[in-house]
This record gives C-alpha cells, structure tokens and sequence, in this order.
C-alpha cells in the first residue's frame, strides 16, 4: 500500500470519527459535554482539511502520494459512507 492510499485510508476514517462525533453532539442534553464534542469535531476537520491540501500539492511531486492528487472531500464521504453500510 503506498503512502497515499495509507493516507487517503486514514483521513477516510477521521471523517467518520467527525460524523459520529456530531451525532454524539446532536443527541446529548449536556451542554459541557456537547461543547466538548463539537470542539473536537471541529479540530479534527479543520486538521483533514489542512493534511488532504497539504498532500494533494505533494501529490504533483511525490509518486507515492499520488492517489491523493484527485482526492476531495467527496469521494472521501463516499469512502465512509460505504464503510459504514458495510
């Protein structure tokens, strides 16, 4: 498996942990605690966002990395939808 499909298998799972992470919001009554899990939620999507940009630019460069150069938001939803049914 090459570095790019590692990645692209990775980020695929941080957007579902970001999914149940907002149904774990929408569900509690615990203000503290659904604070708690939309911070998280948050930092996790800003961070895929960050590293998804970050490797499709190395995409270009680095052959190892070059699954991720058509990588989006997408086909990543796509990915964990699909995991989930599974």
């Amino acid at each position: 498996m090459t570095v790019g499909q590692k990645l692209h298998q990775t980020l695929a799972s941080l957007e579902s942990a970001v999914g149940t992470l907002k149904g774990f919001s929408l569900d509690t009554q615990d203000k503290n605690a659904k604070q708690q899990f939309e911070w998280v939620r948050s930092t996790i999507g800003s961070n895929c966002t960050r590293t998804e940009r970050s490797y499709q630019l190395r995409g270009n460069q680095e052959p190892s990395y070059k699954c991720l150069h058509k990588l989006n938001r997408t086909s990543l939803q796509a990915a964990v939808w699909s995991k989930q049914r599974a």
